[in-house]
């Protein structure tokens, strides 16, 4: 997914022909279009853990200055302040991910004294794909069918050339399906990919999604007849979650698309960077602790334990009484569900009780505290102070004596 110096090239073209001068002809005079400020970023939008990624920020600058960039992974990190960086230059910085999940970039140019920011989002998965398919090869692609589908080269959402494509025809049942997938291995997987529809306003088409878990099973609706989803909402990226159950999912995996234009016809539909894959699996989020804060030695407590998973895995828990480092783990529990555990302090003191959340693949969360205090209570100080009288008598006469004199 590294960005290529001819692509690096075409997207300085663009860029400059949306920064070029608008000449229009009006009575002999020269009209100048200004154009307002704005961030570019451009990079890949999917990636994996461990591996380097480039992405390029240009500043479309209407003020032609100079600016300097600051650049927010989303994973805590960032490249602080960055440049200066010359009007009409491409600002290049490079990051990697470790940990699976959702990244939001967020950039911010600095222009005199101005701020202009842009933002992207990147999924990170391990690399656990089971299709990654961009249509560049022979079409359609190997084990793939479809009725109406053509590669084109046509640029699908940004991404190169070519792609798969649908015109304009009478056909009400344009379907394209990937290959047979495995997918035995997962009760969830997820299809993404990027697409574009261009209709005549104000006309619509439909789009559905079906799987089937193989060859000779029935189709399954994930999109409903009574719900698809429209073209006037099209978004540049689609993902869903295609989630199975626990023992439903068969040896392999089809998925179906099919493309509905009503009354009249949208002019043309593509389809590019099409993945399923497994998802990341995000750790769980902290537990949250609840109970009473005071108590009495020897006296038992009950106390809440919950975290949610957002994999929706079941989790269990570590917990630690005293922060002591002596840790048991509880069994296994659904996600967001309450465990309530009793415990009794022996003595008197100040305690810490921690606890940790771990999903069933290993993710694990961070670490909560709650504390609980075992005060001295007013019997046990009285029946200290009655022994210590009964072991010297004398005192007693001392203290009265003492009292009598105030």
């Amino acid at each position: 997914m590294q960005i290529s110096l001819w692509k690096k090239g075409l997207v300085l073209g663009i860029i400059v022909l949306l920064i070029g001068i608008s000449i229009v002809p009006s009575g002999g005079m020269v009209i100048k279009k200004e154009l307002p400020t704005e961030l570019i970023i451009y990079g890949p939008t999917f990636g994996e853990i461990g591996i380097s990624y480039e992405y390029n920020f240009y500043l479309f600058d209407s003020e032609r200055c100079d600016f300097f960039l600051l650049v927010d992974w989303g994973d805590g990190t960032n490249t602080g302040w960055m440049g200066p960086y010359v009007e009409g230059e491409i600002a290049t910085a490079n990051h990697i991910w470790y940990d699976c999940g959702y990244y939001t970039i967020n950039a911010v140019a600095k222009c005199n004294d101005s701020n202009y920011n842009a933002s992207l989002t990147v999924a990170i998965t391990d690399g656990n794909y089971l299709l990654d398919e961009n249509f560049s090869g022979i079409f359609p692609p190997d084990g793939w069918s479809t009725n109406s589908w053509t590669q084109c080269n046509l640029s699908c959402c940004g991404f190169e050339p070519p792609c798969a494509c649908l015109f304009t025809n009478e056909n009400f049942s344009n379907y394209i399906t990937s290959k047979a997938i495995d997918a035995s291995d997962y009760e969830i997987v997820y299809l993404r990919f990027a697409s574009e529809v261009e209709i005549y306003y104000p006309n619509y088409c439909y789009f559905f999604i079906k799987c089937r878990m193989n060859e000779t099973s029935p189709w399954k609706d994930i999109t409903p007849w009574d719900n698809p989803i429209p073209g006037d909402m099209w978004p540049d990226y689609f993902e869903i979650g295609i989630n199975f159950g626990p023992g439903d999912c068969g040896d392999a995996l089809q998925i179906n698309w099919t493309f509905i234009g009503y009354y009249y016809y949208y002019n043309q539909v593509c389809l590019d960077d099409v993945i399923i894959y497994n998802p990341p699996n995000n750790r769980p989020n902290t537990p949250i602790i609840d109970g009473s804060t005071k108590g009495k030695p020897g006296v038992e407590f009950n106390y809440t334990f919950v975290t949610s998973d957002h994999n929706n895995d079941t989790v269990c828990y570590y917990i630690d009484w005293y922060s002591s480092g002596d840790v048991f783990c509880t069994d296994w529990y659904a996600s967001g569900e309450e465990v309530i555990l009793n415990h009794k302090w022996p003595e008197y003191g100040t305690f810490t009780i921690s606890a940790m959340a771990m999903d069933s693949e290993g993710a694990e969360s961070n670490w909560s505290e709650f504390e609980v205090e075992i005060p001295r209570n007013r019997a046990t100080i009285d029946s200290f102070i009655k022994f210590f009288l009964d072991r010297f008598p004398l005192l007693e006469v001392l203290l009265r004596a003492i009292n009598l004199l105030r």
